[in-house]
């Protein structure tokens, strides 16, 4: 999400965990990597674009496989989601390179819904 060339949030999904890197923001402390978080039992992470406010953005939730439900949205992002098989290879590789740029876990993390 973001710009291509300044720094687009990167986020990503491997199994059960998941994260984002937020390369740039207008508030400094949401700039880093979040800690790799784990789905817990009976919860699938989900992140899929939703129009709010007149504005198409990506939106966090849980999919509660029991109840084949979405829960409370858990974070709105500020851009539009575009996932990873939808992207050319040179779209991937500027969203690995948020991976090297920032490869530990930011210090303070701040999450609102």
């Amino acid at each position: 999400m973001g710009p291509l060339h300044n720094g687009p949030t990167v986020y990503f999904k491997n199994g059960g965990e998941f994260g984002h890197t937020t390369q740039s923001h207008s508030a400094a402390y949401s700039v880093g990597r979040e800690e790799v978080e784990s789905e817990p039992d009976g919860f699938t992470f989900i992140i899929e674009n939703e129009i709010q406010d007149g504005e198409e953005v990506a939106v966090e939730r849980w999919l509660d496989t029991a109840r084949c439900q979405n829960t409370p949205i858990i974070h709105t992002s500020c851009g539009k989601f575009f996932g990873a098989r939808y992207l050319d290879m040179e779209v991937l590789a500027i969203s690995r390179q948020a991976i090297l740029r920032f490869p530990a876990q930011k210090a303070e993390t701040r999450r609102s819904g």
